[in-house]
Order: structure tokens, then C-alpha cells, then sequence
């Protein structure tokens, strides 16, 4: 089971298919889909039989064409591959970017990372490759900014491939609200420790040494509202001057990793009480449940 749209969700039948229902239990795409995706702007990559294609909300398909693989479509346009190369169709299914890639992401900011030679570059709406591939690692364009990855150190670029921040860290983030984290290794006894910065390279949050406790993944995440998640041993919340708004406990606990920004869900986790809480944080209503529970909507 999965969220496809905000009141839209997957559900396997009894023939093995995926079909979708609505948060009555409606059905409202039946079950025909080895698999499904996620709608973005009315769209979703859907397999029918083994034969991968773009979706509309009414079940049709946007092209008569099925592909190899297919990703989002975003900026109007969506990554489709065929004879493990991948090109780029519009809006209305027609292939505008021939196949040519080794790999291909969605496009962000009028960009695309695409991969060739095993090096990442970037191309515009029309294919032109406004950044020639040179990199090991990239991430998408965020507010104008790419992370990009060569000879193990991060940095960033803008939208016309310039360095704007240098190469020099052992790990970087996106940027959201004008900041982004970058991590330096060994930054003391305590090890590695990342920082915030803004779009000049200023650091904007000092470095502190982030960890995790109790099998949890570290993380420095993304700003939304000034506010960002973090772990110090368990999940917090600080605002945009690095202080903290909430502290997690061993009874209470954020799944960050799981927050869909597009759908605005965020798992929750509560270690005390087996009923369903209601509780308010940062002003979104969340449903907590028990240890194995899960936050349907926020």
C-alpha cells in the first residue's frame, strides 16, 4: 500500500494487480497495474503488463508508446528509456530528446542530470548540455544551486555550470531557504560534523557533530518554514539560526527520512501508548501511532 495522490492510494488485489482507491475505499483506477507511481501534475509512470507508460488521472495513457523504464514527469517533460538509453518526452507523450544517455533524472529549475561517458553533466529543455558531463556525483538544481561530486569533494554550481561554492567538503545537501549542508570528515575528535551554508559559501550554521543513536540514520536535512530536521542521537528540530524547537525522546520519535514533500505525510512513532494521539508540531496536525504505527496525513 502506498500514497499515489494526497487522497489516492495503491492497494494490491486479489489478482496480484495494483488498483487505486480513494480514503473511502473507492475504486477509482482498477487493478490492473503490475506497479504505479506517484502523481505528479496529474501524471503517474505506470506499468500495464509489463509495458511501462505515463498515465493520466483517468487511466490513459498520455502516448500510445511503452518504454524500458520511465521516470516523473516534471517541467513537462519526463525521462523514458529504450534500448538502455534514455531520452526525454513532453507533455502530450511525443519523444522531443532522443535516447542517448546512460542515465537520465527528472528535470528541476529547466535542468536535467544526465550521465555519459560515466561522467554527470546537465542539459536544458531543448537537450543542449549546458554543463558538460565531468562530474562523479551530482544532485538536482535547488534554488538555482547543484551539489556536484569530483575527486571525492563537494561543492556547487549555478545554472550555467559556474563554480559557485569550492569543491572542498566531504558531503553536501540541497539548498532550501537559502541554505545547505555540507559535511567535513575528521572535523575533530569527534569525527565528521556538518555545517550550513549559504549561497556564497558562507557558514551560516557552525559545524556541529551530528549522530545518530540506536540504528537511526544521521541527518541534516532541508529547511522548510525555518525549520529543519537534524539528529543529535535521536530526530530534532532546529530553526534557521541553528537552535532547537524540539527534541526527540525514546518514546517519541519523527521519520524524517520518510517526509513526501509533495503529499506532506511524515510517519510518527509513539513508544507509550497503544491508542492512536493526535499532537501538533509546527502547526501540521499528525496522526502518532503505536511502535509499527504509521501518519497517514498531515
Amino acid at each position: 500500500m502506498s500514497f499515489v495522490d494526497e487522497d489516492w492510494i495503491a492497494v494490491k488485489g486479489g489478482n496480484g494487480k495494483y488498483k487505486v482507491i480513494d480514503t473511502n475505499g473507492e475504486t477509482v483506477l482498477p487493478d490492473e497495474y503490475n506497479s504505479i507511481g506517484g502523481f505528479y501534475n496529474g501524471v503517474a509512470v505506470a506499468n500495464i503488463g509489463g509495458k511501462i507508460s505515463h498515465i493520466d488521472k483517468e487511466g490513459r495513457r498520455i502516448t500510445e508508446e511503452s518504454y524500458q523504464n520511465a521516470g516523473r514527469l516534471r517541467e513537462s517533460r519526463g525521462a523514458v528509456q529504450n534500448n538502455d538509453k534514455w531520452g526525454y518526452i513532453d507533455g502530450s507523450g511525443e519523444l522531443i530528446i532522443q535516447p542517448q544517455f546512460e542515465e537520465a533524472r527528472s528535470f528541476t529549475g529547466n535542468r536535467a542530470a544526465v550521465k555519459l561517458a560515466d561522467k554527470w553533466g546537465f542539459i536544458d529543455e531543448s537537450g543542449r548540455m549546458v554543463v558538460q558531463p565531468q562530474y562523479n556525483q551530482v544532485e538536482d538544481f535547488h534554488e538555482g544551486y547543484a551539489a556536484v561530486m569530483k575527486n571525492n569533494k563537494w561543492g556547487f554550481i549555478d545554472t550555467d555550470g559556474q563554480v559557485s561554492v569550492e569543491l572542498k567538503y566531504d558531503g553536501a545537501g540541497n539548498f532550501s531557504e537559502g541554505k545547505a549542508a555540507v559535511k567535513v570528515s575528521d572535523y575533530s575528535e569527534d569525527g565528521d560534523a556538518w555545517a550550513y551554508i549559504d549561497y556564497d559559501g558562507n557558514i551560516a550554521i557552525d559545524f556541529y557533530p551530528y549522530n545518530a543513536s540506536e540504528g537511526r540514520m544521521i541527518e541534516v536535512g532541508e529547511f522548510k518554514d525555518g525549520l529543519a530536521f537534524v539528529s543529535k542521537d535521536l530526530y530534532c528540530i532546529i530553526d534557521s539560526e541553528g537552535n532547537n524547537v524540539f527534541l526527540g525522546d525514546s518514546k517519541f520519535f519523527i521519520s524524517a527520512f520518510s517526509y513526501d514533500k509533495e503529499l506532506n505525510v511524515i510517519p510518527g512513532y509513539a513508544f507509550t501508548d497503544e491508542s492512536m494521539k493526535v499532537r501538533q508540531y509546527m502547526g501540521l496536525i499528525g496522526i502518532y501511532m503505536e511502535s509499527n504505527g504509521f501518519a497517514p496525513k498531515l
